[in-house]
């Protein structure tokens, strides 16, 4: 499927995926971060300090060659550069709350350019789909800090999510979405607590 690629602000740090393992280059040589068992990998950001991944998977998965098997659960997961501290940051549960669906009906599965984080790795946005069964199907734009607090919707329901970029500071996030009903895209800015969301230009 899709491969992605990011790289730390001063260069010397290069991750990738081609959506089943993820990969780190840097002064020690290229070499394998985690591996799943499926090609769930669909969103890829390294923190401008170079010192946490942030990745999203769209279906839970494994970890590949685990035994026993070290099941995954769909969502925003972060590694550290070093290959240790994998955890994740936000799962069905919390979003199905925001959402006010079940959690089966949450999924990570769409929006490939909709992950980002602040320069330090404390802020991070992301896009989440939501299941047709959950009142019809649609992108929304979400915010969250690193230890996985303050997590709140940014913008409501919309038909495609396609971009979100993040300030270095973690202040500001940019969006570009379209509508189906409408017809229109949107690109705009929005403070990182939802606050003073600015439209920028759109079809009109």
């Amino acid at each position: 499927c899709n491969s992605y690629v990011d790289i730390s602000d001063d260069g010397t740090k290069v991750v990738s995926s081609d959506t089943v393992q993820l990969r780190i280059s840097d002064a020690n040589g290229a070499r394998p971060l985690v591996a799943f068992d499926g090609n769930e990998l669909n969103g890829l950001k390294i923190s401008g300090d170079g010192a946490k991944i942030f990745f999203r998977l769209g279906r839970d998965t494994s970890i590949r060659g685990s035994s026993p098997t070290v099941p995954i659960e769909r969502g925003v997961w972060v590694i550290n550069a070093d290959g240790t501290g994998m955890r994740q940051i936000v799962g069905v549960d919390q979003m199905a709350v925001v959402l006010g669906i079940q959690p089966s009906d949450v999924s990570f599965f769409q929006g490939s350019f909709g992950l980002d984080a602040s320069s330090d790795g404390s802020r991070i946005v992301f896009n989440c789909l939501v299941s047709p069964q959950a009142g019809g199907e649609g992108n929304g734009l979400f915010a969250v800090n690193l230890d996985g607090g303050g997590l709140h919707d940014m913008l409501g329901r919309v038909s495609f999510l396609n971009q979100a970029a993040l300030s270095e500071d973690g202040t500001k996030v940019a969006y570009n979405f379209s509508t189906n009903t409408t017809n229109v895209t949107e690109i705009g800015v929005i403070d990182f607590d939802g606050s003073e969301r600015l439209k920028l230009t759109g079809d009109t």
